[in-house]
C-alpha cells in the first residue's frame, strides 16, 4: 500500500474518532415538540433516541447562560448513582443527523415538579421528603451543595395505575436544577435581588457580597420544605402522621437509608416528633436578614 493511501486512511480514521468524541455517547436524539418548562437560564424539552426511550434535554437561553449550564453539568457528573438526584444521560448530545447539540445535556424525564404536585396532592409527602433528604446527604458526601432546594426543583414521576402506593417502582423523585450549586468550602455570590424563592434560601445568601458554601445552606432549605409540606397537610385536615418522625424513619429504613435519625435530631434540629412546634421557630432567620415575610412559620393548626 502506498504512503498516500495509508495517509488517507489515517485521515478518515481521525475524522471518525473526532466525530465520536464530539458526540459523546452513541445515542442520537430527536427533539419532540413537547416543551417541559423553563428556568432562569435554560429551557427543557422532550427528546427520544433510536430505541424510543424518552428523556429530557436542557439547553441555555443565551450565550450569557453558558456558565450556569457548565456548572450544572460539572455538579451532575459527580452524582452518578445518588438516590433522589436527577441523573445525567448525555453531556455531549448529538441530534439524529450526528450533529452536536451545543450547550445542552440530556437527563431523566419527569412528569411534573413538587410545586405543582403540592397544589392538589399530599398522600406521598413523607416518601418525597425522605428522597430529598437522601439526595442531599449523597450530594454532600461528594462535596457539593445544591444551594437552591425548593419544590420547583424537585421532580416527580408518578405511577398511572389506580391505587398505586408511594413505594411502587413507578414512583421516582429527582432533585434537579444545579445551576447555583457549589463545591463545599467555596465562595458563592450573593443571591440576586429579584429572586422569587426567598423563603427557601439561607440568610447567609443575602446581605453580603459572598457567602461560604456549607452544608447548612441546603439543610435550612430542607427544613423550610418540611414546614411547607406540613402546612399543606394541616390546611387539608389530613392526618399529620405521614410526616411524623416515626413514619419518616420507617420509610427511610425501608429504603436502606440509615442516617435519618442523625438528620432529624442533629441537622434539622427537630425537637418534636411531628415537627409542628419546630415549624413555629424562626431558626435564626430575622427580618433584618431577609427581605420578605417568613410566611411558612405562621400557619394555624
Amino acid at each position: 500500500m502506498s504512503l498516500a493511501c495509508i495517509g488517507a486512511l489515517l485521515s478518515v480514521r481521525e475524522e471518525t474518532l473526532d466525530e465520536v468524541v464530539d458526540c459523546g455517547s452513541t445515542d442520537r436524539w430527536t427533539m419532540r415538540e413537547t416543551n417541559l418548562g423553563a428556568g432562569s437560564y435554560g429551557a427543557v424539552r422532550q427528546v427520544v433516541n433510536a430505541r424510543g426511550e424518552e428523556y429530557a434535554i436542557k439547553s441555555v437561553h443565551s450565550a450569557a447562560s453558558k456558565s450556569e449550564l457548565q456548572n450544572e453539568i460539572a455538579a451532575l457528573s459527580n452524582f452518578d448513582g445518588c438516590p433522589g438526584v436527577v441523573q445525567m444521560k448525555d453531556e455531549r448530545p448529538c441530534d439524529a443527523t450526528g450533529q452536536r447539540i451545543n450547550d445542552a445535556y440530556v437527563m431523566n424525564l419527569y412528569q411534573q415538579d413538587l410545586e405543582k404536585y403540592m397544589q392538589s396532592n399530599s398522600n406521598c409527602f413523607g416518601y418525597i421528603f425522605i428522597e430529598v433528604v437522601q439526595a442531599i446527604v449523597c450530594m454532600h458526601s461528594r462535596h457539593w451543595i445544591h444551594a437552591d432546594i425548593k419544590p420547583k426543583n424537585v421532580f416527580l414521576n408518578i405511577p398511572l395505575s389506580t391505587g398505586a402506593k408511594c413505594s411502587d417502582p413507578g414512583w421516582q423523585v429527582g432533585v434537579g436544577d444545579f445551576g447555583l450549586s457549589l463545591r463545599i468550602g467555596s465562595q458563592g455570590d450573593q443571591f440576586p435581588g429579584n429572586a422569587s424563592n426567598y423563603s427557601y434560601l439561607h440568610p447567609w445568601m443575602f446581605g453580603k457580597s459572598t457567602f461560604l458554601a456549607e452544608e447548612q445552606v441546603d439543610w435550612y432549605s430542607v427544613f423550610v420544605l418540611y414546614c411547607d409540606l406540613l402546612e399543606k397537610l394541616v390546611k387539608r385536615a389530613t392526618n399529620l402522621n405521614s410526616l411524623s418522625k416515626d413514619r419518616l424513619k420507617f420509610v427511610a429504613q425501608s429504603k436502606g437509608f440509615t442516617e435519618f435519625d442523625h438528620v432529624w435530631d442533629n441537622v434539622l434540629k427537630m425537637e418534636s416528633t411531628d415537627g409542628r412546634s419546630d415549624c413555629f421557630k424562626n431558626q435564626g432567620r430575622s427580618q433584618t436578614e431577609i427581605r420578605t415575610p417568613v410566611r411558612h412559620r405562621k400557619f394555624e393548626y
